[in-house]
């Protein structure tokens, strides 16, 4: 494939998600708080912005969704699209994205979509939830990426706290040994997270260590929200603990693949995954308080998300310390499997998580 039609097949992408749809770029250089400057008039002629919708071109999970170009190509667009085109855009990449059916990026989440809807449903049925996971995760990006470009405000005015999360939220600040909220991978997780951080309670984020770009934009976002972000690595749960005995809060997700080859295996929707335990032992270890949340798309209200946290609970020790452990996690993740089945095709996990690979 030429570089011409690389360009062009873009610039129709950019042409017909913009269609009548855009702000108006500024001219002269732009800096969303630093994060993406380059000459505003130059954006569309610049091929590498967006090669990651080119068809032939080498596509993971990670260097799609994590890489700090596709970052601040969102953050650039969210500033200068409209809502509708935006989601048109999205929708779009989206679109390309699941064509793409051999790679591995559409093939490990429509493996994880069979995980969750049984091995006997038809391939029809999880092609279609596949493509809808990527056109969920498109709009989600794109509505962070315009909340982040607009400030505070819009972020408060993107989401909705159920009756029961603020009730939730009341008793996990108030908690002297700290607290712990734990999510899977849902719809606007990321902004749902901005969102806690807006109640100015001391937050930290156990992020996963990955040598990516994106992350490092990612993080450094957070951080400039307010968070206080610690790559889970040796010596971050002791890390972790102190901030729990100040009274802090602590978010992790529990659905991921467990980056350093550690956690335990569990039950995962009827199969074993190596997933994460941190947030057990945590809880265990400091009398934290856990709950278990999740953010899902308003289906009334486009661009706008629902935050529900389940109530508050201890974790009682047992008598064997590992099995504590193993069992309080397992059970914890089958809370989890009720949240994501409702909300499969919100479920924006990327990664195989089980030891099977996807055919």
């Amino acid at each position: 494939m030429t570089h011409c039609v690389i360009i062009a097949r873009q610039l129709q992408v950019v042409a017909w998600a913009g269609r009548g749809g855009c702000s108006g770029a500024a001219s002269g250089s732009l800096a969303l708080g630093g994060v993406f400057p380059f000459p505003a008039q130059s954006f569309m002629m610049t091929p590498a912005c967006f090669c990651p919708l080119v068809e032939d071109a080498p596509l993971s999970a990670q260097d799609f969704f994590n890489s700090a170009r596709a970052i601040r190509t969102g953050l650039w667009l969210a500033r200068h699209l409209s809502p509708a085109a935006g989601y048109r855009f999205a929708d779009a990449v989206a679109g390309m994205l699941g064509r793409r059916v051999r790679s591995p990026l559409v093939r490990t989440t429509a493996y994880n979509q069979r995980m969750v809807l049984g091995a006997q449903t038809p391939d029809a049925v999880i092609a279609q939830a596949t493509r809808n996971v990527f056109r969920r995760a498109g709009r989600a990006y794109f509505d962070l990426y315009r909340a982040l470009a607009v400030g505070k405000q819009a972020v408060l005015d993107a989401v909705t706290f159920l009756p029961q999360a603020e009730a939730a939220l009341d008793v996990l600040t108030a908690h002297p040994q700290g607290s712990i909220i734990i999510s899977p991978h849902i719809s606007n997780f990321d902004l749902a997270g901005l969102a806690f951080a807006t109640r100015d309670h001391p937050t930290l984020l156990l992020a996963y260590p990955t040598p990516t770009s994106g992350y490092d934009v990612q993080n450094q976002i957070r951080r400039d929200w307010g968070f206080e972000v610690l790559p889970i690595a040796v010596g971050a749960l002791r890390q972790a603990m102190r901030h729990l005995k100040q009274g802090g809060m602590l978010i992790t997700g529990i659905d991921r693949p467990d980056p350093l080859g550690s956690g335990e295996r569990l039950p995962f929707f009827g199969r074993a995954a190596r997933l994460p335990t941190g947030h057990v032992r945590l809880a265990l270890q400091t009398g934290a308080l856990l709950a278990l949340a999740h953010c899902y798309a308003d289906p009334a209200q486009p661009h706008h998300y629902i935050i529900d946290i389940a109530p508050p609970f201890h974790l009682e020790p047992g008598e064997d310390r590992r099995q504590s452990i193993s069992d309080h996690a397992a059970k914890i993740l089958a809370a989890s499997e009720t949240i994501i089945r409702a909300h499969h095709e919100e479920w924006l996990m990327f990664y195989t998580i089980w030891d099977e690979q996807p055919g």
